[in-house]
């Protein structure tokens, strides 16, 4: 974090580090990147006293020469990470770069419509159209939460004023 505002947040967000094919769960991803955009964007105004517009990135760093799955944890109970049906293994992973208002990032709705959009482009690089925990509007989508997860996913929407869906996407891949 600088005195201007700018910032860098990194955090791990696979498991398996001795695994042929790195798993990237994508509720791990999700869950990081929200957070991540609430501690930049709180910290640029809160503490830089900046405004207006910024630019955000997102990249995933896996280690070098090791292959990417985009995975999830929602079956046989958390035990065993699923690779999304008809995605991509890839080796290099695209980076995300947009242009948000920090005020927006500063709501938890603003935070997941902005995290949503930063990861877009991840997804669909592994074949995935979008990313299927949050809509366009900021909603969650419960049935993209492993039902171990959800009740703490549950509390933070009520609390933060979230609604929460039970809808699927119209086309799963």
């Amino acid at each position: 974090m600088y005195e201007d505002g700018a910032g860098f947040a990194a955090t791990p967000i696979w498991r398996r580090p001795d695994a042929a094919a790195i798993p990237l769960d994508d509720e791990a991803m999700v869950e990081s990147a929200v957070a991540l955009v609430g501690i930049l964007a709180q910290h640029a105004t809160e503490h830089a006293a900046t405004a207006g517009d910024c630019v955000m990135q997102f990249s995933i760093v896996p280690p070098p020469n090791r292959q990417s799955l985009l995975t999830h944890m929602r079956q046989f109970d958390g035990a065993i990470p699923q690779q999304f049906n008809n995605t991509r293994t890839l080796v290099t992973l695209p980076v995300s770069r947009r242009t948000v208002n920090l005020g927006d990032c500063l709501t938890p709705t603003g935070r997941l419509v902005v995290a949503r959009m930063l990861m877009t482009d991840v997804f669909q690089a592994f074949g995935y159209p979008e990313v299927p925990q949050i809509t366009e509007d900021g909603s969650i989508r419960k049935p993209y939460y492993a039902r171990r997860d959800f009740p703490r996913v549950e509390e933070f929407a009520k609390e933060s004023g979230i609604t929460v869906i039970d809808s699927v996407l119209e086309k799963e891949p």
